[in-house]
Formats: C-alpha cells, sequence, structure tokens
C-alpha cells in the first residue's frame, strides 16, 4: 500500500492544473506501483525509478534500468526485446480511446488502474 500527500498539488493534465508546483499523478503512482513490486529508487535520473520528480514533469515510461530492476526480481522473458519498444513508435504513449466524448487513456495510464485494481482485489 502506498500513501499519496494530501498537500500536494496532483495533476492529472497539465492543461488544467496550472500551478507551477504540480505533481504528476500518473508518475508519482507508476513510481509507487515499482515499489511495491519490489524495486528501490534508481541512480538513472531518466528512469521511472529515480528518487525526485521535477513539479510539472511526467515520468512514466519505463526505461531500460527499470526494466533491468523488475527483470533482477522477477526473472527475465526470454521473448522480450527492450529494443522493440523503442522501435514501436512510442507504444507508451499511444492513445486508447474509450469514448471519444469523455475520455482517452494512454497505455501507461491503463496500467496503472490496471495494478491498483489488481492490489485492492
Amino acid at each position: 500500500m502506498f500513501h499519496l500527500d494530501k498537500d500536494e498539488t496532483w495533476a492529472v493534465d497539465f492543461e488544467k492544473v496550472k500551478s507551477k508546483a504540480a505533481v504528476d499523478l500518473e508518475s508519482v503512482v507508476t513510481h509507487e506501483i515499482g515499489h511495491i513490486l519490489g524495486l528501490a529508487h534508481s541512480s538513472v535520473k531518466e528512469a521511472v525509478m529515480y528518487p525526485s520528480l521535477k513539479p510539472r514533469n511526467k515520468k512514466v515510461n519505463l526505461k531500460l534500468d527499470d526494466v533491468e530492476g523488475v527483470q533482477a526480481l522477477y526473472g527475465s522473458n526470454p521473448n522480450f526485446k527492450f529494443s522493440s519498444l523503442l522501435d514501436s513508435e512510442n507504444f507508451y504513449n499511444k492513445t486508447i480511446s474509450l469514448n471519444p466524448r469523455s475520455c482517452s487513456w494512454t497505455f501507461s495510464s491503463a496500467m496503472v488502474v490496471f495494478f491498483l485494481l489488481l492490489m485492492i482485489t
């Protein structure tokens, strides 16, 4: 379980939240799910598991260091090719339209919801 500090100015959409101190909720939840999976902080600044995030920045795309950390804990998939993610036209940021009038989700935000639901059931 993790705690989200109520004192933060959380943002899901930086277009709607104008605060210069806004923190991206999806980035923090993705990072915290990494801890739930057993990952420690990374020294790689671009990694999701790096210990800090500047306001108004988004960091949800897994970097090689994040993937290698999970593989060290759970083993690797012999069919997984990190380079194929890089070549897949930015796979993690492709939009999945659920209902054109209501919202659109990125793959990574859908995965965050999936993991949260998995944890509470």
